[in-house]
């Protein structure tokens, strides 16, 4: 496989990482639910199923061998005992494992062992002998790439800290990202394994994927939210600019609400003119400051319009719940603003977002349900590379409950021009 590259957020998407629902989500209970960052109680079973009906939306649109578990990931860079034991000792100590479930966990074969550090569950013990990661499902959080560099964030929530470990090993480790002929620059808040648990500890520090948008080969956008703070976008622009990975480096800054944990909770874009936003937050003025070239070189701006506009004169700013009340409030609760685009003026919704779905196909869209797009694929009568101003929506009733969206639950390592079209690039 080539090298990772992703300069818009809307280009013709080549290789994903997701992660499937797995068994340590059903350890989350109404007493630990907050702990672990979960709003609601999810129905696993229903859950998967859905989660796999989004994949397969993916595999239909994208083809075979673009969609790429992580937890498969994971299992590969085990198979090397040296990573594996430096990988395990770092998540014993951060966990506090006990001495005997340690030893345990050590003799694990690598398929077990990845299972294990991302679920907790190992079958046949009463309970997990690692705490759960459920929000393990949102792969856009804990890495980004960033045109051919990638950043491993570091998420500030204790609940999801051992997910910045797993993808440290896995980003530095797996051949996929760095292996081969692949020329990665790494945006690490820490560049040594040895340091990672301090990194972690470190309170000061926070950025999480769903608060970073490639706009283009040169300019990112990067939420100021609840979940990634000032002081480490400047911390990662500083490098962004040290190692000429971007020109521009935009801090937009969103309320630090439970409803929009994210940027990508309020605002997404779609096709090369059009975004979906939550007018509410972010139609009226905002704080926006834009670093060029230098954490020196400063330009505020104070409408999304304004900052888009500058980047795309023909932009359109279409509502969430199509901008009427109740609705856009409690679909963007819902994931509204939070759709993932596979190419240019196609992407992903969540069916449960009528509002939105209306606004979209007002603004020109057609809107076509998983179950009619995987069956138009199978006879023929949809032709995948075809489709243009598309939405392909996808039941999402405990995916919903998680509190995420489309557009969480992806981490794109290659979009490719319209151009390229669905060339392998490896």
């Amino acid at each position: 496989m080539g090298p990772i590259k992703v300069s818009s957020d809307i280009n013709q998407l080549k290789r994903v990482v997701v992660h499937g629902p797995d068994q340590g989500i059903e350890w989350v209970t109404p007493s630990n639910a907050d702990q672990l960052l979960y709003d609601d109680i999810v129905f696993l079973p229903q859950m998967i199923d859905q989660h796999r009906r989004f994949v397969a939306i993916l595999t239909a649109i994208l083809g075979p061998d673009t969609v790429i578990e992580f937890q498969s990931l994971l299992e590969d860079i085990l198979r090397d005992s040296s990573i594996l034991e430096e990988l395990l000792a770092m998540v014993i100590e951060f966990e506090q494992v006990p001495r005997q479930q340690a030893v345990y966990l050590g003799a694990l074969p690598a398929v077990s062992l990845a299972a294990v550090l991302i679920s907790g569950v190992l079958p046949g013990l009463p309970q997990p002998i690692l705490p759960p990661l459920p929000n393990h499902i949102f792969t856009r959080d804990i890495g980004v790439a960033i045109n051919h560099s990638f950043l491993t964030c570091i998420t500030g929530k204790t609940a999801r800290k051992r997910e910045s470990i797993l993808a440290w090993f896995v980003a530095h480790y797996h051949p996929l990202f760095s292996g081969g002929n692949k020329k990665t620059i790494f945006i690490d808040l820490c560049e040594d394994p040895k340091n990672l648990l301090e990194t972690l500890s470190d309170s000061k520090l926070a950025i999480e994927g769903g608060d970073v948008m490639v706009i283009n080969e040169q300019n990112l956008f990067i939420g100021s939210s609840a979940r990634t703070n000032e002081y480490s976008i400047e911390k990662i622009a500083k490098i962004l600019f040290e190692k000429g990975v971007v020109e521009r480096v935009t801090l937009i800054e969103i309320p630090q609400l439970p409803t929009c944990i994210h940027l990508d909770t309020l605002f997404t874009q779609i096709s090369s003119t059009d975004f979906v936003y939550y007018e509410p937050f972010m139609g009226g003025k905002l704080s926006i400051k834009q670093y060029r070239n230098s954490l020196d070189n400063i330009v505020r701006y104070q409408y999304i319009h304004e900052l888009l506009s500058e980047l795309q004169p023909n932009v359109r700013l279409i509502p969430c719940g199509n901008g009427r009340y109740p609705y856009q409030e409690r679909e963007q609760y819902a994931s509204g603003c939070n759709l993932v685009a596979l190419k240019d003026g196609v992407a992903v919704s969540y069916a449960r977002n009528l509002k939105t779905l209306e606004a979209l196909k007002e603004h020109g869209y057609q809107i076509i349900s998983a179950g009619e797009l995987l069956d138009g694929v199978k006879t023929a009568q949809i032709q995948a590379e075809k489709l243009e101003s598309t939405i392909i929506t996808v039941r999402s009733s405990e995916l919903t409950r998680a509190g995420g969206g489309p557009h969480c639950l992806t981490m794109p390592l290659v979009r490719g021009t319209r151009d390229e079209g669905t060339r392998d690039e490896g």
